[in-house]
């Protein structure tokens, strides 16, 4: 997610179909949706670690 903050809600976040998402917007995803995520084994690479 590239766009602006708060993309990946709770209410968004079990459709994500992908394996990797790296973010370019700060703060893309809640904490909610980090966690769903998480528990769905998708990789979130944070803004600050990949390159630009």
């Amino acid at each position: 997610p590239a766009a602006s903050e708060q993309q990946i809600t709770v209410d968004n976040a079990h459709r994500i179909k992908a394996r990797i998402i790296a973010e370019g917007a700060n703060g893309p995803t809640t904490p909610e949706a980090d966690q769903i995520l998480m528990n769905n084994n998708v990789l979130v690479i944070p803004g600050i670690l990949k390159p630009r």
